[in-house]
């Protein structure tokens, strides 16, 4: 298997959505320090968007690589499919981001680091609608080291039951490959 290169790219998806939904919103309320809230004048549904970083294999999408492996289409950073999933570094905070290295790179976590990760969770969490939160990342960080990664998720609340799309890590001596048991291994 050839050795890939990876980078990640900002994506600016809220200003994005803004744009997509144009005259049609009638406000735009921050969440939180990562999320705004845009409500339409068309309709009771509002939409959470966030920004968040996109992977990048040897100069190609992640999502548009995933996008021609399982459904024969070419997406970009325009594409809906991110009007309801977001890459899962840079759009939840720095607690979601400090997990994701550790998962991506198979760095094992020690109890300390669970009980701070946890213990901040705790802290910058406490809504009530963030629960399925707690439970996944009191899961996410359980086990000293994760071999599934949540690569994209549902925007609103970043629950994989919601949505998401999930690839299992595989450490090699001083590689690591990410694969989904099926069509794609990187």
């Amino acid at each position: 298997m050839k050795t890939s290169k990876l980078s990640l790219k900002k994506v600016q998806n809220i200003n994005r959505q803004i744009k997509l939904y144009g005259n049609d919103i009638a406000e735009i309320v921050d969440r939180d320090d990562e999320a705004k809230i845009i409500k339409l004048k068309s309709t009771t549904v509002f939409y959470i968007v966030r920004d968040f970083y996109e992977f990048y294999i040897d100069n190609q999408s992640l999502m548009n690589l995933i996008s021609k492996t399982y459904w024969n289409v070419e997406v970009n950073e325009d594409g809906e499919i991110f009007n309801s999933l977001v890459g899962c570094i840079g759009s939840f905070g720095s607690l979601w981001d400090g997990i994701s290295i550790k998962i991506l790179t198979q760095k094992p976590f020690d109890k300390n680091q669970r009980n701070d990760l946890f213990d901040m969770f705790k802290q910058n969490y406490n809504e009530p609608q963030n629960s399925i939160n707690e439970k996944r990342i009191k899961e996410e960080i359980a086990d000293e080291v994760v071999n599934d990664f949540l690569f994209y998720c549902c925007q609103g609340c970043g629950d994989s039951g919601c949505s998401g799309i999930t690839f299992s890590i595989i450490k090699k001596e001083n590689k690591i490959f990410w694969t989904d048991n099926e069509k794609i291994n990187i």
